[in-house]
């Protein structure tokens, strides 16, 4: 099973975008998220978490979609730090 799966998913601001994100994180795997600031690493996480709805595509964490009920159960266990409180 996968930690994360993110499977096409594009989110868009107008001047910035991210499109056709794919990436599969294996359960047990440790991932940093590198670039340079604007990349849209604070904005996958965002999506990730539900801070943001994505456009369009699929996020899993551990085998459940981040838009089905279940996710909220999954949240609870996953700690995270941003720039900004939500």
């Amino acid at each position: 099973m996968n930690a994360i799966e993110i499977k096409n998913v594009s989110k868009n601001f107008g001047d910035f975008a991210i499109q056709n994100l794919n990436f599969e994180l294996p359960q047990g795997s440790i991932c940093g998220l590198v670039g340079e600031n604007g990349a849209g690493k604070s904005t996958t996480i965002r999506l990730i978490m539900q801070a943001l709805r994505p456009d369009s595509g699929e996020i899993s964490v551990l085998g459940v979609n981040n838009r089905s009920q279940e996710f909220q159960q999954i949240k609870e266990d996953i700690g995270i730090v941003l720039d900004e409180a939500y």
